[in-house]
């Protein structure tokens, strides 16, 4: 499946550099346009399907305190004396690996 994400990848890279109208589609949204109206546009023909699944699982933030705990819930799990000292990034690393079954079945 890596292999596949990879693929796409280099074909929406090289997608946006090719074609002038995807580019210039692309260049047009900012931190204000949502996830579901930027891949809309390369969305049409579904070549970038498992790159969009794997963007919508991978990328989400969590916008304040009470989505966090929420999210920590779920999962069963809490941050422990241990792990008060890590990174915002180590975390993400952690809640990832935690929702690898959730996003493996994803592309089932």
């Amino acid at each position: 499946m890596i292999d596949k994400l990879e693929l796409q990848h280099r074909q929406l890279l090289n997608a946006y550099q090719q074609e002038s109208s995807l580019k210039s589609a692309l260049n047009g949204c900012d931190g204000n346009t949502s996830f579901e109206s930027s891949w809309s546009i390369v969305k049409g023909a579904c070549r970038f399907n498992v790159l969009m699944d794997f963007c919508g699982g991978i990328a989400t933030t969590f916008p304040n305190t009470a989505t966090v705990e929420s999210d920590f819930s779920v999962l069963g799990w809490e941050k422990d004396e241990y792990r008060k000292s890590l990174t915002d990034l180590s975390l993400e690393g952690i809640m990832q690996c935690k929702q690898f079954d959730l996003m493996s079945r994803l592309v089932e």
